[in-house]
């Protein structure tokens, strides 16, 4: 049975006194468990000049993380007074809040705060239709059918997916991202992609804007600050790429106790908007972070540090004239302790924050300790060279042991055996290169992680063991044809680079059924050149010496679990596209050893014997 780890959300929940657990339920891609708990009561950023009680609240947990509130309603507008103290509120007090866009509602707070600012048009887009399943049919009353309410138009889909085939325009849109999505103990969300925070997601949120539309999106407060601002050099970087010439005028950010909101506008904040800010946060107590034309005095007034920290980061990103253009990045952001630099669909780790060219001012900062280095990721850096480290025993101690038992003929040498063996090695990192790549690259079109990993596994193994199949009956065993197979699969995986998002934008909106597919029919090119490699391998060794066919097949797995982890360092650095262009380099240089080899290819009596 599944262990869950006692740092999650619901087993910590669980162990306060008088918690429990209401429900547990399972789709094909996640978990979904309901519990009353006093962990469960959340109102992200609530203003403490609110002195009332909240509602009761129950929790709702996606994968026993990612906890949020679904709060008691019985239909009286007056007992979701909170909601209207809470930073998410700010876009109804400052813009107009006919049509309202909800992404991500989950226990459906956002949508409660909707309702109580009297928004008469929301749509709540929620991509697991699980969580307003067991909401409406066990817990309907209690949320007030929170999912079902009268001006609430539900619908299943990821939200890129959504705004990328929706005509409409919205006043407001609203994204709460999930507040504990932060480094955990293993590290495992700064490896964790997502699609709601890259430069194109953001084009997407602006471009579903009406025109004097207004998006609101809110993070927690996570010292030393990192996401807090990466988020905004993110927004920043996306309307520069969207062609806003003056992209700091459309930003507005707030600060409570606790959270950052940021407020984007699609047309530039005037001095009514500013006036409507500073009237929200003055009566609540919360502090004005940025806004254009932002003067010193008008910061870390309320919940005040002792230096206004993130106005501080914030207005670099966002002036112009400190964002001085050093060796390819923005003095801020080269200078900065941790990465903040943008990031983008085909390179999503935005919990990723951590520098290599840092590591000992980072140590440093850190008082000297390296768990923060595990909790940011650098755990996998560590697999990696724990990994390296095993595939060598398993590949060179075998050669190095029996090595005085193998009768080596005048013409077939070690040094002539090595380049074989790092083809092998090389076909193995090439291929697991390009399945990662593709992967990642394939969530967004698929909405699902689940359903890409499926998709393209089952595509490149079925399209590979075709090309495995037919590789020594259609195609004759060559170094020269071994050449051409090479660089038609470099041409057609730099081909599927370059294209792949102008061909699936067209099927974007499409069932998920004909995604599939499309998808099938793009990745069997690519899968069936590669299928082609191994068993051309094995044909050369096989006349070489049937006795080394077992450390072929030593080299290749190994390398394939060492491409698998090294593709997702060298994605978050370069990119998914770029580790696709090292796949089809490495390819054409492993069909390059054979080709320039001295090593006979089809020995005839050169075989290697082994002593028995």
């Amino acid at each position: 049975m599944l262990k869950i780890s006692q740092y999650k959300d619901l087993p910590s929940s669980l162990l306060y006194k008088g918690a429990k657990l209401l429900e547990t339920d399972y789709n094909s891609f996640s978990r979904i468990d309901i519990i009353d708990s006093p962990a469960a009561r959340s109102a992200p950023g609530m203003s403490l000049k609110y002195t009332k009680s909240l509602p009761k609240q129950i929790g709702i947990t996606i994968d026993c993380g990612n906890m949020s509130p679904v709060t008691n309603f019985d239909g009286n507008k007056e007992n979701l007074e909170f909601t209207g103290y809470l930073p998410s509120s700010l876009p109804y007090y400052v813009g107009k809040k006919d049509n309202v866009l909800i992404l991500e509602p989950a226990g459906g707070l956002d949508i409660l705060t909707a309702i109580y600012h009297n928004c008469k048009n929301i749509t709540a887009v929620e991509s697991n239709p699980l969580i307003p399943e067991i909401i409406n049919r066990n817990f309907s009353e209690f949320s007030g059918s929170v999912y079902s309410a009268k001006y609430v138009n539900l619908i299943f889909k990821e939200p890129r997916s959504y705004l990328r085939s929706e005509i409409n325009k919205f006043d407001i849109i609203v994204y709460t991202a999930p507040l504990n999505q932060s480094p955990s103990s293993t590290g495992i969300y700064s490896l964790t992609e997502d699609f709601h925070f890259t430069e194109e997601s953001f084009g997407d949120y602006y471009n579903s804007l009406t025109e004097d539309g207004l998006m609101v999106i809110s993070l927690y407060l996570l010292p030393p600050p990192r996401q807090e601002i990466r988020i905004g050099s993110v927004i920043y970087s996306s309307l520069k790429s969207i062609n806003i010439k003056s992209p700091e005028n459309h930003i507005a950010v707030i600060r409570t106790w606790g959270t950052i909101t940021y407020l984007i506008k699609q047309s530039p904040i005037n001095k009514t908007d500013i006036k409507h800010l500073k009237g929200f946060c003055q009566k609540r107590g919360f502090d004005t972070v940025y806004f254009p034309q932002i003067k010193p005095e008008n910061v870390n007034i309320y919940n005040k540090f002792s230096e206004p920290v993130y106005y501080n980061f914030i207005s670099q990103i966002f002036n112009d004239k400190l964002r001085l253009f050093r060796n390819g990045m923005f003095h801020f952001q080269k200078e900065y302790l941790f990465d903040i630099s943008p990031v983008s669909d085909d390179r999503p780790f935005f919990y990723h924050f951590f520098r290599t060219d840092k590591i000992i001012e980072t140590y440093g900062a850190l008082r000297n300790k390296w768990q923060p280095f595990i909790e940011g990721g650098y755990i996998v850096q560590l697999v990696f060279v724990q990994a390296l480290f095993l595939c060598i025993i398993i590949i060179l101690l075998p050669l190095i042991v029996f090595r005085k038992r193998i009768d080596i003929d005048r013409n077939i040498s070690f040094k002539n055996i090595l380049p074989l063996l790092l083809f092998f090695f090389l076909i193995g990192i090439g291929f697991m290169f390009i399945e990662i790549s593709l992967i990642q690259k394939c969530i967004l079109f698929l909405d699902k992680t689940v359903i890409s990993v499926s998709t393209v596994i089952f595509s490149l193994l079925v399209s590979s063991g075709i090309g495995s199949y037919t590789a020594g009956r259609i195609i004759l065993y060559s170094r020269k044809n071994l050449n051409i197979i090479a660089l038609s699969l470099s041409i057609s995986v730099i081909i599927f680079t370059i294209f792949v998002n102008h061909i699936l934008g067209y099927f974007w909106g499409g069932t998920i059924f004909i995604r599939v597919i499309i998808l099938f029919l793009l990745l069997s090119l690519p899968g069936y050149f590669m299928g082609m490699f191994f068993p051309f391998g094995i044909t050369f060794v096989k006349e070489i010496s049937p006795a080394l066919i077992p450390w072929a097949w030593a080299v290749n797995g190994s390398a394939s679990v060492l491409g698998s982890i090294l593709a997702v360092i060298l994605a978050m650095s370069f990119g998914f596209n770029a580790v696709l262009i090292m796949a089809s380099v490495i390819y054409i240089i492993s069909a390059g050893l054979i080709f320039y080899s001295r090593m006979p290819i089809f020995p005839t009596g050169n075989e290697l014997k082994i002593d028995k």
